[in-house]
């Protein structure tokens, strides 16, 4: 039988007894002068991106020692103990304002921030790369999207101002014209074009381009104010004249008197009526051609003109009610008079035998005509021949519909 002496457990044995007692010793003595870091899972960051100073500690690692400052158990959570020191964050909670006043699940800060994971890890620039920026009151989009965080957030400020006049500065062009709020006009998949009522806009659409329009004589940038004074739909056309006057001062002078100060009824911003020809629009020739502008252009009304003979001559009464009003037919711009026949498709020698009198057909007036005289409708044969044809009276009548050269047809 073995001896009683060496049948105890060996965890009570002396020796253990000794190991126990020393690694305690060892513990309380680290414990003592090193705190509680001994259960750290990791060093905390010395990096300190924004360069804040709170509780006389410019990062993580300067408090490394005192635990306390961030885990008190049984007192308070850690994200409370966070806040005591980040107390900017706090206040932004407590007003829901800035940032963290909108984000939810700003009571877990370390759900965001986390720590002990080396002098070199930058909790901010960590929590920046996973954040979600659509989750703040601005919503990266369109042109906005593709932007680096720096882009915005100079020197790691990120309570800044979200409208666009911080990042845009207001166009020369339209300074002091439109709202500041540039989203009325504008949005983040481009700058160009704007949207006017609903649609993209584009001053050549209004009948006007400002390609030639970018700087005046002096080389002074033109802006929106400076033609629309009043209203942003109205043109004040009196700047026009100023502005032009500058170039060409007897030129205007004698320009607008004859014209008129309607500018943009003939210009279009692109000089459409340099080199001007009239005969593109109507041609001027014979007797036309030397009639003064204002013969025509009344009241310096040079858009929507009518163009026939009839608007500006009126009807001989000699032949009142005979010819009609195709004047071309028999008169030309060379002269009124002699009129001579120049429209008739119609042989003027139908029958052989000549040219027959004009009153041989058209009996009544010049504008209507009948076969009457020679041709018996009431004929049998040419019943029967235009029975065949179905034609109702009044086609049976109009005989040049089908017979314009005067011959008859199978």
């Amino acid at each position: 039988m073995r001896n009683s002496e060496n049948s105890g457990s060996p965890l009570f044995s002396s020796l253990s007894i000794i190991l126990a007692s020393g690694a305690l010793i060892i513990l309380v003595t680290v414990f003592l002068f090193q705190g509680s870091v001994i259960f750290s899972p990791g060093s905390l960051s010395a990096q300190n991106t924004r360069g804040l100073v709170l509780a006389s500690a410019s990062s993580h690692a300067e408090i490394e020692q005192q635990c306390k400052y961030c885990h008190q158990p049984l007192v308070s959570s850690q994200s409370e103990s966070c806040l005591k020191c980040h107390d900017d964050i706090a206040s932004q909670i407590d007003l829901q304002s800035g940032l963290h006043g909108i984000l939810s699940g700003v009571n877990s800060c370390r759900s965001c921030h986390m720590d002990h994971k080396g002098r070199d890890f930058d909790m901010l620039q960590d929590a920046i790369q996973k954040f979600d920026h659509n989750l703040t009151a601005f919503p990266l989009t369109g042109e906005h999207l593709p932007l680096d965080c720096q882009d915005c957030h100079t020197a790691n400020e990120f309570q800044i101002s979200s409208a666009c006049s911080d990042c845009h500065a207001e166009p020369e062009q339209h300074a002091e014209m439109f709202s500041s709020d540039c989203t009325d006009c504008h949005s983040t998949q481009a700058w160009v074009p704007a949207v006017w009522k609903g649609n993209p806009f584009d001053h050549e659409a209004v009948g006007f381009s400002l390609i030639l329009h970018d700087f005046d004589y002096q080389g002074i940038s033109i802006t929106c104010l400076r033609c629309h004074q009043k209203e942003t739909a109205e043109v004040d056309v009196a700047t026009c004249k100023n502005c032009h006057e500058q170039h060409d001062f007897e030129y205007m002078q004698s320009h607008s008197g004859e014209f008129g100060m309607d500018c943009t009824a003939c210009h279009d911003g692109l000089d459409r009526m340099h080199n001007f020809n009239h005969q593109n629009v109507y041609v001027l020739d014979g007797a036309h051609s030397e009639l003064d502008c204002v013969t025509c252009h009344e009241n310096q009304v040079f858009i929507g003109l009518p163009n026939e003979c009839s608007d500006c001559h009126s009807e001989p009464e000699i032949h009142a009610g005979s010819f009609g009003l195709n004047c071309v037919a028999c008169h030309s711009t060379d002269a009124w008079q002699p009129a001579v026949l120049k429209e008739h498709t119609f042989p003027l020698d139908h029958g052989d035998e000549g040219e027959i009198a004009c009153e041989t057909c058209h009996t009544v007036t010049y504008t209507q005509y009948t076969c009457e005289n020679c041709h018996d409708s009431r004929d049998p044969d040419f019943i029967e021949e235009h029975d065949e044809e179905k034609l109702s009276q009044d086609r049976l009548m109009d005989c040049v519909e089908c017979h314009a050269d005067g011959e008859t047809h199978d």
